[in-house]
């Protein structure tokens, strides 16, 4: 391998030469002889053979991003073994302060951006990863490579996430294994389609468990376990053989995915008897809802009624209109938890009934929310609220404006929202036949919500109520 590094070294000064007004460390793409100066082929030996090991490295800094790649190295591992290593490295800028407004702060890294480096710092920091990559010749291997990587010695040079010592797998020449973030090794082990290496769903999976900045290790892993579905369903099953700490958090993960291999497995393990498991089951099969689910749904209402919140049943029960919702709906408005489980178990009666709320109202009622904020400089748009009063209180359908106009006098978000509690406290007081002041008064003695009781007694308070 010694004698292939001149080679190697001559590749890599090559291939990355920075252009004329490149940024420093473009990689640079570098053609194909012509045909006529192309050496001749020898026909025993591979005439890739020198420049494989750069070519993979390569591939590998292209999936992890990496701008720039160091100069190979040998490293002696015990019994006489030899392995070559390269550090990939990946320079980002991030700003210290991000708005709330995504079009703004993608300006503003625009304008920072073309900063030189030093004005750039004071709105930015510049951070430097690092991914360390090994390769070591299949027929030197006298263990099992797997076993091989607890031998490797990872560079101290730093990055913003976890990092862990990986076996990526088998190639025709190397072995190879890398020290990257869990999603890099698991991106690059797929692109290159390498065999034999780390399991990259029990990868994901460990990833569950990783603190490190943001989150970024678990959040990233959650996500790439629902994209997989019911090919990390295999690797699931023996973290939860082995109650794996994380177990939950994987079954919620893969739970995103639709399919229906992942419903009718998440639909068994409700039943099971850990209940990390069917706890999480249970809350993956409810969200997102799923039309095979339906009489788990209605099953689940059935248990909580008169005795906890049911939303997440009842918004399950509404998206697949699951009709056996019905007989338990009249208890529900009677004693709900809640304000918004009163609501939902209402829209679900009218659904049900084929006498759906009316779109007209829904977006009336969204007129009224929006025209009623308040913050800073902005200020209600009168006119705007007064037209969305207007459409609700001269809707025939009384019943449904009603429980709009008490939604929205207990609207709450970020920003001043006072006019639309106000615009919904007059919906209520001049709806015909005095229905509003007649919802608030049955729901301010009968909400098991203490929090959601104070609020709507509050409100018929400003109705003049008792």
């Amino acid at each position: 391998m010694r004698r292939c590094w001149p080679h190697l070294l001559a590749v890599l000064v090559i291939l990355i030469t920075v252009a004329p007004g490149c940024p420093h460390g473009t990689v640079v793409q570098v053609p194909d002889p012509e045909p006529a100066t192309r050496p001749a082929r020898r026909s025993m030996a591979r005439p890739d053979a020198l420049l494989h090991e750069i070519h993979q490295v390569y591939r590998m800094a292209r999936q992890v991003r990496a701008q720039k790649v160091g100069e190979p190295d040998e490293v002696d591992l015990t019994g006489g073994l030899r392995a070559g290593t390269v550090l990939l490295q990946r320079t980002r800028w991030v700003m210290k302060f991000v708005g709330q407004s995504m079009v703004r702060s993608l300006q503003l890294r625009s304008q920072y951006m073309r900063l030189d480096e030093v004005a750039r710092k004071k709105h930015m920091t510049r951070h430097v990863d690092f991914v360390q990559v090994w390769w070591v010749l299949r027929a030197n291997i006298r263990s099992t490579p797997a076993e091989l990587k607890k031998r490797l010695k990872p560079t101290t040079r730093p990055h913003s996430k976890h990092r862990e010592v990986a076996f990526l797998g088998l190639d025709s020449r190397f072995a190879w294994y890398v020290y990257a973030p869990i999603l890099d090794w698991v991106q690059i082990q797929r692109k290159l389609s390498l065999g034999g290496g780390d399991d990259a769903m029990a990868g994901l999976i460990r990833g569950l468990g990783v603190k490190d900045k943001h989150d970024a290790t678990q959040v990233g892993c959650f996500y790439q376990l629902s994209d997989q579905g019911a090919k990390a369903i295999s690797a699931l099953e023996t973290a939860i053989a082995g109650k794996h700490p994380q177990r939950g958090q994987a079954i919620l993960g893969v739970g995103r995915n639709q399919g229906k291999v992942v419903t009718s497995w998440l639909m068994r393990l409700v039943g099971s008897p850990d209940q990390v498991v069917a706890k999480a089951a249970r809350s993956a099969v409810l969200y997102p809802p799923r039309k095979a689910a339906a009489p788990l749904y209605v099953k689940w209402l059935a248990a909580g009624v008169g005795k906890r919140w049911v939303g997440r049943e009842l918004s399950a029960c509404a998206v697949v209109k699951a009709r056996g919702a019905a007989r338990y709906i009249p208890s529900i408005l009677a004693s709900p938890h809640r304000v918004s489980e009163y609501r939902q178990a209402f829209v679900l009666r009218r659904s049900l009934a084929n006498k759906p709320v009316s779109q007209g109202l829904l977006d009336a009622e969204q007129r009224v929310i929006r025209a009623g904020f308040a913050m800073g400089s902005r200020q209600p748009d009168s006119a705007a609220l007064a037209a969305g009063i207007k459409a609700l209180l001269g809707s025939p359908d009384s019943e449904a404006a009603a429980v709009i106009g008490l939604s929205l006098a207990l609207f709450v978000s970020k920003g001043n929202y006072e006019a639309t509690n106000k615009a919904g406290r007059e919906i209520l007081k001049k709806i015909p036949g005095d229905q509003g002041l007649m919802l608030v008064v049955h729901l301010s003695k009968v909400l098991r919500d203490l929090g959601d009781q104070g609020a709507v007694q509050r409100v018929v308070s400003a109705l003049g109520g008792r």
